[in-house]
């Protein structure tokens, strides 16, 4: 009752359900003689002093050290790229065992570290900041890699420098090459009826194809953009008003460079047809995803599975 009339009514005690048995766990709080909640010694240190004892012992205990640990070996990093080494601790550490859970605890304790500064995101890449380097440094948290890190950083940084050359060849590749080439990418991403018809007065349409909605196919218009610049509103504009003369309902614009604020901000503005924005880091993305302009190869590692030397059961001759 007092947190539901001091919050004025906002909160409803039901959803501090998780918080309340987060205290009771590390015992934050107790019930006094009175029966009011006051703090405990460890729960006063929580408040009273950030990063301190009490902090440093959620983090252990929540996993919240080996995150940022796994963060600072991957270097920057996806969420998908954290999920089989959080998902391994967990099954470790934990009852924690299905897809759903482990992705569910990671993406919460990827925003604790990032509310915290620990841990800053660029593009959807995760990398440990200054102060959350120097957090584990304090604790003594900064282990030697094992085998399996240092062979994830040594394709991480692999992956970095394939990016790099393939943004050169982009962005030095004839426009008509490069019109090509989406249109091929939108088949291999099953567009149907693919045809490139980039020209002068084209209204900034240079690729049009069909992709299925559910029961339904939609014909969508898509303008390449092969350059530096930052893409404009202008642009996105330009091509929206384009849709009808091709009997379009939506409309997509591929490019090498970024996305103006206002262009993002108009992609799917209300009551208009909406324009999907693939700039140049998503471009690169999708070409790596459907295998275009490189080639993956496969390297075996071996890991010691004793149990696999005894047979599944004992049976008589």
């Amino acid at each position: 009752m007092a947190i539901w009339t001091q919050s004025d009514r906002t909160l409803n005690p039901r959803y501090t359900y998780g918080h309340w048995l987060l205290v009771q766990r590390y015992r934050l709080l107790e019930v006094g003689t009175d029966g009011r909640l006051a703090l405990t010694k460890l729960g006063r240190n929580f408040v009273e002093q950030p990063s301190g004892r009490a902090e440093v012992l959620l983090d252990e205990q929540e996993g919240l050290t080996k995150l940022l640990a796994i963060v600072s070996d991957s270097g920057p990093a996806g969420f998908a790229d954290c999920v089989e080494t959080w998902g391994e601790y967990l099954k470790r550490h934990s009852g924690f065992r299905t897809d759903s859970t482990i992705r569910d605890t990671l993406r919460r304790r990827l925003k604790n570290l990032l509310d915290r500064g620990l841990i800053d995101r660029d593009r959807a890449k995760y990398s440990a900041t200054d102060a959350g380097i120097a957090y584990m440094r304090r604790l003594g948290e900064l282990p030697e890699p094992d085998e399996r890190q240092k062979i994830r950083k040594l394709a991480k940084a692999r992956e970095a420098s394939v990016r790099k050359s393939l943004r050169k060849h982009l962005l030095a590749m004839d426009p008509r090459a490069f019109e090509k080439l989406v249109g091929r990418l939108l088949e291999h991403m099953n567009y149907q009826n693919v045809k490139v018809v980039g020209k002068s007065g084209d209204g900034g349409v240079d690729v049009i194809g069909e992709i299925e909605l559910g029961v339904t196919s939609v014909r969508e218009v898509v303008q390449a953009k092969r350059h530096r610049r930052t893409v404009q509103r202008k642009d996105l504009d330009a091509l929206r008003g384009s849709l009808y003369r091709f009997n379009a309902v939506r409309g997509t614009i591929v490019a090498t460079s970024r996305f103006a604020k206002g262009a993002i901000e108009a992609a799917f503005a209300q009551g208009a047809a909406p324009i999907t924005l693939i700039d140049g880091e998503k471009l690169l993305d999708l070409l790596i995803e459907h295998g275009m302009g490189v080639r993956k190869q496969s390297i075996e590692v071996l890991t010691v599975d004793l149990p696999g030397l005894s047979p599944a059961d004992d049976q008589d001759d």
